[in-house]
């Protein structure tokens, strides 16, 4: 549209010379002038209402992607983490020979939170009712007047993708290495304390190396374990391994 309008007033400035000498009287010639000045004068306020309206438009895209990034930052940030959670009730009788039968009510609860730091990183915190001194249970029994049950921290820890298969794990952690579902030596709530370097290949075979410190003494020497395990992991669920704890 503005070049269409520009054409047109330069076709009346070719105009002027032509109309002078068809003697056209001055009268006309200024009239003519101020028609033209007049087109231009439109023609620079049109463009000058389309760039301010081009510039507030661009304006106000930016201001929509920064509102949008703005949002879509904890959103990200959100879809690092994962929360998982469970509650338990247990009624349970104990029958031994020599004492009097035992009846409890027991109740467990569990929060566990993982969050991706970054692509090689990974942190662990949960926690868990029970008794803060027995790192066998995660159970509170009720009975006890009403009072407030324990809640104590049940693993803390992080991996550390070091390469390709293989991960370090330090802190509180779940075990580092295969053991039996049901294994009466190694409790399924129990979760040690110290350093981990796990390895797992394609082809099925798993290694792990641990250090798990069991006992601080300011007065004597500490009670610690270090041990490794080598295995392999078959179709169907099959799995051999072998470990050596050195106590």
């Amino acid at each position: 549209m503005h070049r269409m309008i520009s054409a047109g007033a330069l076709g009346l400035l070719m105009a002027v010379p032509a109309a002078a000498d068809a003697a056209v009287d001055a009268a006309e010639v200024a009239e003519l002038k101020q028609q033209v000045a007049a087109l231009m004068r439109r023609i620079e306020e049109l463009e000058n209402r389309t760039i301010g309206a081009e510039a507030a438009q661009a304006q106000q895209a930016t201001e929509t992607l920064a509102l949008a990034a703005a949002a879509a930052k904890p959103v990200e940030w959100a879809s690092r983490v994962k929360l998982k959670g469970d509650f338990r009730y247990r009624h349970e009788t104990t029958e031994e020979e020599g004492l009097a039968d035992r009846t409890r009510h027991r109740i467990r609860a569990r929060l566990g939170v993982e969050a991706k730091v970054t692509d090689e990183v990974k942190a662990y915190l949960g926690i868990a009712t029970g008794d803060p001194t027995d790192p066998r249970s995660t159970n509170a029994t009720l009975g006890a007047g009403n009072t407030r049950k324990n809640i104590a921290l049940d693993y803390a820890y992080v991996d550390w993708g070091a390469f390709e298969g293989a991960t370090v794990s330090l802190g509180k952690m779940k075990y580092p290495f295969e053991r039996i579902g049901d294994s009466m030596f190694y409790d399924g709530d129990v979760n040690p304390e110290g350093a981990a370097l796990r390895y797992a290949a394609a082809n099925g075979f798993f290694a792990s190396g641990y250090g798990f410190w069991l006992s601080e003494s300011a007065n004597g020497a500490d009670a610690n374990l270090f041990g490794a395990q080598l295995g392999w992991a078959g179709a169907g669920g099959l799995k051999l391994a072998i470990t050596y704890n050195d106590y």
